[in-house]
Formats: structure tokens, C-alpha cells, sequence
């Protein structure tokens, strides 16, 4: 089994995994809205991101924390603010801070969860279980399409 370690999060890898698939875990973000949002687990990704338009109505997002990010086509985007969102599982709750895209963003998810939410979270990927665990709450990743 190949692993990779970052400063506070561990990547399991099966000798089968092509790492080629973008896995994805569903959250609720809002324990008054029943909605799962579809998030990206993506290591390389110094900060997450959510788009604007996934946010619940009433989601206060601070207007005032623009960045520019690259993503995978290089292509700068500019990031309208950052918003906390509280992320609840069956059996715990967490907050992180999130980068809040424009509605004109061309990311394929609700959110992606980046290297500082993996890290804070001592989180380990395990790709042959296909689970995210974080602390001691394991989340299973969402279905092939």
C-alpha cells in the first residue's frame, strides 16, 4: 500500500487505485436545510472554495478576502470572499473558512475541500475503503456516477 503524508493528513493508496477519479464526499452544510453539497476532496489544493450559488440563503459571506487562485486549466480566478460554513456529519460538527467563487465559475462541484481543511482535521484518505476520516468521524465517498 503507497502512502503520502502532508504535515497533518495521510493519504492511503491501494497498489489497484489510479488516482485519475475525482472523489467526492456530500456534507450538509446547514443543519436547517436537508441539502447535501457535493465536495471535492482535493489534496493539492492549498485553500477550499465553494461556489456562491451552493450557499444557503442567508449564508453571510465576508465580501472583503479577494484572491486570485490557478486552477487545473491555469485560467486565474478571483475569489468574491470567504464565508465559514459549519459541515454537520451524522455525528459531529465542524466549521472551516472557504473562498467563495462568482456564479461564472467552472468548477464541477458544490465546494472543494483543500490541504488546510484536510490538515486542521488530521485527516487520512483511504482509497481502498473509499473513506475520508477526519479525527475520529469517517465520511464514504460518493458513488461512482
Amino acid at each position: 500500500m503507497g502512502q503520502y503524508e502532508s504535515r497533518n493528513f495521510r493519504v492511503n493508496q491501494c497498489e489497484s487505485h489510479v488516482k485519475s477519479d475525482l472523489d467526492t464526499v456530500s456534507l450538509s452544510i446547514d443543519s436547517r436545510d436537508a441539502r447535501k453539497l457535493n465536495f471535492l476532496i482535493d489534496t493539492g489544493a492549498e485553500i477550499s472554495l465553494t461556489r456562491s450559488w451552493s450557499l444557503t440563503p442567508g449564508v453571510n459571506c465576508q465580501f472583503h478576502e479577494e484572491v486570485d487562485i490557478n486552477g487545473v486549466s491555469k485560467a486565474v480566478m478571483r475569489t468574491e470572499g470567504t464565508v465559514e460554513l459549519k459541515h454537520f456529519t451524522e455525528t459531529h460538527e465542524t466549521t472551516h473558512t472557504f473562498h467563495v467563487l462568482g456564479e461564472d465559475s467552472e468548477m464541477h462541484c458544490d465546494a472543494i475541500l483543500g490541504k488546510g481543511f484536510l490538515e486542521e482535521r488530521d485527516s487520512v484518505i483511504i482509497y481502498c475503503s473509499r473513506q475520508l476520516v477526519m479525527n475520529d468521524v469517517i465520511v464514504n465517498f460518493d458513488s461512482k456516477p
